[in-house]
């Protein structure tokens, strides 16, 4: 007899089908009653259910501009306070949506016990801004690409301003029939959203020292020609105008609007050996002439014996919501007039030889504590190399004195070491690279190097 493959097969799944058949009836159970269990759907939990329009699981992401280095940061729920906003710089381009943070065991519920794996957008979420009316009512808006909270605000679109976060979602579990829930449905008709207030109020957006020179071909991109330094941050004191000083220097905090000051009460938290402020109606005025302002010792010791500088904190505190804004500077060089704190009694006495001037900073209390700055303790303007080369220094926060104050003289800045208008105007530097004796002009921002035998002004600079 012959036997092949195929008859094997053949007579094999004929037998496993009966076996099969005969195993089903044997146990009163027919074909027809193998189905599908249709369980429950799985869900958020009921907290989160109930509070669905306003999910924390929904957030955004922020760009900070930290010296130069871009960090990016989700934020959800609670963690976003206290958010690192410069509100006198463009934010449309700073803020996208963040990735659905996952629900944890408490924000899940599956009456099946089947696993979770994701909670996903159902249709793509969206992001709508909002400031506030006068009457307090959120009013939408789109920003545009040049848009600040201060120019918002200058225009009469003021804070809170709030972004709001919404989308349709699926819930899906691992497991289980059905394995999908979407949000909103039959019975939670909300739509998923999370509202968060990215900024209580523009706060300050500029610290306006002299605004003279203000060359366009030689301005910093933190200089508003119009306003002076931008706010950098409201946490970094660092990088906010001024890291220098000298007695009697005085600057404006600006805020986006005219009239808002008297809205607040301000207070020195920190650095009031230094400064004094003057709240006035547009503006809060801060004067270096603390009660160690004027003692070139003991000033000097502040600074330069500080760790990485010394901080000074000025807070606003909102007279009726309690809201509190900010402005952190943090001073690591401190200068003084080569005669002492205050200029000399004449025009002839401000202009002197270098090297009488290095001996008059030498001179100054403590003895040896102060010196002849050297051209980059002075402003950023590097000189190129050549026949007769000259620079131009920038309105720069952290490039040294006359980057961040300007022209000094005695109209701008009041009984400090800077002259009369139109004269003295010249001053001293040593060229670090070369140590020739060169000078920046203030009027102009020029630094080139000339005869030493001329006679000009100075500033001494406190050293370790």
């Amino acid at each position: 007899m012959e036997i092949t493959i195929s008859s094997i097969n053949v007579k094999l799944c004929c037998f496993l089908s009966l076996s099969l058949t005969s195993l089903i009836a044997g146990a009163g159970l027919s074909v027809e009653t193998v189905k599908i269990i249709v369980g429950n759907q799985p869900s958020l939990s009921q907290s989160a259910e109930d509070a669905i329009d306003d999910l924390d699981l929904l957030g955004f992401t922020l760009t900070e501009i930290y010296q130069g280095t871009k960090t990016e940061t989700n934020y959800y729920g609670s963690d976003a306070q206290n958010l690192p906003i410069k509100p006198a710089y463009p934010f449309k381009a700073l803020f996208k949506i963040a990735p659905i943070k996952q629900p944890s065991d408490a924000n899940f519920y599956d009456l099946d016990g089947d696993n979770f794996p994701a909670l996903t957008e159902q249709t793509a979420l969206t992001m709508q801004w909002y400031y506030t009316s006068n009457t307090g009512v959120p009013v939408a808006f789109t920003p545009t690409n040049s848009d600040t909270f201060c120019n918002l605000t200058s225009a009469n679109k003021v804070g809170p301003y709030l972004l709001t976060i919404s989308g349709n979602l699926i819930l899906a579990s691992r497991y289980g029939v059905p394995n999908t829930n979407e949000y909103p449905n039959e019975t939670i008709t909300l739509t998923p959203s999370k509202t968060y207030t990215i900024l209580a109020d523009a706060g300050i957006c500029y610290a306006q020292p002299n605004l003279i020179p203000n060359s366009s071909l030689y301005t910093g991109e933190q200089w508003s020609a119009k306003n002076g330094f931008l706010t950098q941050s409201d946490s970094h004191g660092e990088t906010n105008f001024p890291r220098t000083a000298f007695y009697n220097a005085h600057f404006s905090l600006m805020l986006a609007k005219k009239g808002l000051v008297n809205n607040y009460n301000w207070e020195i938290k920190k650095g009031a050996d230094l400064i004094t402020i003057l709240p006035q109606k547009d503006n809060i005025v801060v004067t270096f002439n603390g009660s160690l302002a004027s003692n070139t010792a003991a000033a000097r010791s502040l600074v330069v014996n500080s760790n990485g500088g010394y901080d000074v904190l000025i807070t606003g505190t909102h007279n009726t919501s309690g809201a509190i804004i900010k402005y952190p500077f943090k001073v690591a060089n401190w200068y003084s007039g080569w005669n002492g704190s205050t200029a000399p009694n004449s025009a002839f006495a401000a202009r002197v030889s270098w090297n009488n001037v290095a001996a008059a900073c030498s001179a100054l209390l403590p003895v040896g504590g102060y010196r002849l700055p050297y051209d980059d303790e002075a402003s950023n303007a590097a000189l190129g190399t050549g026949a007769n080369p000259q620079a131009f220094f920038t309105r720069e926060i952290s490039k040294m004195i006359f980057s961040e104050w300007g022209k000094i003289d005695a109209s701008s800045y009041p009984d400090t070491f800077g002259f009369n208008a139109n004269t003295a105007r010249r001053f001293w530097v040593i060229n670090k690279a070369n140590n020739d004796i060169c000078d920046i002009h203030l009027y102009n921002q020029k630094y080139h190097c000339r005869d030493v035998n001329e006679t000009k002004n100075a500033v001494c600079i406190a050293t370790p």
